[in-house]
This record gives C-alpha cells, structure tokens and sequence, in this order.
C-alpha cells in the first residue's frame, strides 16, 4: 500500500482564530485527503468556539505563569520576535517527532513563517511558502516587519520547494520583482458548503447596501471615505449597514462622516444570513492612499461568502486589481474602477433597479464559487507534493 505523504503546517493563527488566514487554510483542507498535522500559535482573545480546525493542530501556548502567564496572553503577537530561537527549537522538535515529507507555512504571519523556515532547514525538509498577502510591500522599511522583509523575503523565496500566490496578479508581481516562478494556491470555498448551497437568486425587497469585514487602513479606509460622499444621495434610496468592529467614533478620528450608516458587530452566521437578504453586497478596495501593491494583488476573503450569497455584489476597486479584472471577466460583480462618489451612486442605484443585472451577476457568482471549490486546489497540492518527493527521492 502506497504510504501517503506526511504534510507538516506551521501557522502563528489557525482555528479556532477568526481572521483571514486561519479561514483561508480552513476552507484549502477541508478538502484535503492527505496526512495533515498542524502547529499553531496561542488562539488569543479572538475565537469562534465553532470554527473548528480541518485538521490535527497543536497550540504553542504560552506558560501559566501567575501575573506573568496573563501578560503573555495579552501581548502574544508582540512578543514572539524576541522569542525566535525558543520558537525553532519547539517547530525542530515537532518536526522530528512528525517526520513531514513538506513543512508548509504562510506569510504574513511573518514570526512563524521565518522560525518554521530556519527550522525546517535544520531538519532538511522541504518548504513550502504560501503568500497570503505581500510582505516587504505591505511595511515600511524602518518597522519590524519591514526590517524582518528585507533580510527574510528574498532567501525564503529563494530556498523554498514551491511558492504560492493567492491570485494571478500577485504570481506576476512576484515574477516581475525576483524572476521566479509560483504556483496558484487561491482562496478556496469547502466542498460540503458547495454542495449544501442552494445556488439560487435571493429574491428581496430590502433595500441596503451592505459591507462585511475589518476596516483596514491598506485596503479599504480611503474607498470607504467615497462611500462616506455618496451617502448623502444614496441614503435617499438605501440603507448602508456596516458589519465590522470599527466603530462611529474610529471612523470621526479618520475624517469620514459614518453617522447615516448603520454600525454592528455580528456573528458570522448573522452576517451570511444578513448577506443572503441584503440588496448590495459592496466588495472595497481604496484607489489611492492605500498598499497599492497590496489592493493590486490581493482576494478579499469575504468575497467568498459574497458569492454563495445568492445576491449582487458591488466592486469598488481600481484599474488593473485582480477584484477588477476577476470580476470583470467573470462577471461576478458590478464594477466601479473611478475613485468618485458620483459614479458610485450611479452604479449603486442601476443595480438597485435593475433585476436582470442582478440576476446575471449572481449566477456569474455562483460561477466562479465552483472554480474555487476546495477539492480543486487541494487535489492540485497534493499532485505537487507527490512530484516533489518524487524528485527529492
């Protein structure tokens, strides 16, 4: 009998964590058939007692030490990059004791992702880099991250079996930027939701316009100071609701004017179901003052649930992004690629009114939710992973 090879995933947030990565690398292995083991950094503050892991995980928690043990709790994150050498040595020994034939990791979790790198070079395992995000982009050069880019990116990339993008754009960038060639590992969507989603238009006679997801200074903050200048003619047709963490107050100290929308901070299952009944599900990129790069590069991670949603999404994002560019040719979203609240309140309005556009959008979504299902990408990672220890052998 054929022994299936052994994958060994390094990760500073896995589930139960809520964040990008950690439903990122959910969804990829839900679908995955091969031998999985994981390491993961302390869940925190931030947890889904129901998101469960895809797979075996073992938590690097912090000691429980009296007044030190919480302090540790509290300021995780901000500590590990004093701790990188105690950080190799555990992912050295847990790399011994599993035996991986691949040790996979993810940026931008960068403290993880550079220990499980120097770790699986001391044990001689391959590496497998996997890019969430952009690094040395994202992070000025005097910032930690920054500094850590600068000295880490280019010998990881460099060293590494295979490195996966997230998007065409970004294997672009970084051919364009070290001559290398990357695989495409995507946001992906579970099978067993695929297969469990009624891919149906929802009908509806709400009338909001609705956005999910962290406010983000890179990504987001500047297109959603358009949408601050549209609301005054958009309020006279719809309803704008926020679901997010930010706050009236946060957005008053970054200038936008949020008093006419509507604020909340949901659980996720009340946010797919508010999704399912919004008119708009608005997608924001900023198209100035924002990590260019980044906005270029990247898939927002909400998108996923936009598209199964069963309603119309608004693309707000600029020239030549993948958001533009995926949603264009797939014609999963109504685009707006100009930086003006006039635009916006036009297209906003068209799709309010407009059923048929709003029919075609949502089955161009369903459309493209099929090209993500999990089993596609995980069966492709598992073909590389067998070539991989083919030619190692």
């Amino acid at each position: 009998m054929k022994k299936s090879p052994k994958l060994l995933i390094i990760s500073q947030a896995l589930a139960p964590s809520v964040g990008g990565s950690p439903i990122l690398m959910n969804n990829l292995f839900s679908s995955y058939q091969g031998e999985v083991y994981a390491i993961s950094g302390y869940p925190g503050a931030r947890i889904d007692k129901d998101f469960k892991p895809a797979f075996q995980t073992k938590y690097f928690n912090p000691p429980k030490i009296p007044i030190i043990g919480k302090y540790i709790e509290r300021y995780h994150d901000n500590i590990l990059k004093y701790v990188h050498p105690i950080l190799i040595k555990r992912m050295v020994h847990e790399i011994r004791k599993y035996n991986p034939d691949i040790v996979f990791s993810h940026c931008p979790d960068i403290d993880y992702f550079i220990c499980a790198y120097q770790a699986a070079v001391l044990c001689k395992v391959p590496f497998y880099s996997h890019m969430h995000d952009l690094w040395e982009e994202n992070h000025g050069p005097d910032t930690y991250i920054g500094k850590m880019a600068i000295r880490w990116e280019k010998e990881i990339f460099s060293n590494s079996t295979r490195v996966f993008c997230m998007t065409s754009v970004q294997q672009d960038h970084y051919y364009k930027k070290y001559k290398i060639k990357t695989d495409l590992l995507p946001h992906t969507i579970p099978d067993k939701i695929l297969d469990e989603t009624p891919f149906v238009f929802n009908d509806t006679t709400d009338n909001s316009l609705l956005f999910t997801g962290t406010v983000s200074r890179i990504m987001n903050l500047d297109s959603l100071r358009v949408l601050s200048d549209a609301t005054s003619e958009l309020k006279k047709h719809m309803k704008i609701i926020l679901c997010t963490s930010a706050t009236h107050n946060e957005f008053n100290t970054w200038n936008i004017k949020s008093n006419d929308w509507e604020i909340k901070w949901m659980s996720r299952n009340e946010v797919q179901a508010l999704q399912k009944q919004s008119a708009i599900l608005f997608a924001p990129l900023s198209c100035k003052n924002g990590g260019m790069d980044e906005i270029r590069t990247v898939f927002s991670t909400k998108i996923l649930e936009y598209l199964i949603s069963g309603r119309p999404i608004l693309v707000f994002a600029p020239k030549g992004s993948f958001h533009e560019i995926s949603a264009t040719d797939g014609n999963w979203g109504l685009v707006v690629n100009e930086d003006n609240p006039d635009k916006l309140i036009k297209e906003a309005l068209r799709l309010l009114n407009d059923k048929g556009l709003q029919k075609q959008l949502v089955e161009g979504a369903f459309r493209e939710a099929q090209n993500r299902r999990s089993s596609i990408y995980s069966n492709k990672l598992m073909e590389w992973i067998g070539e991989d220890i083919q030619q190692r052998n």
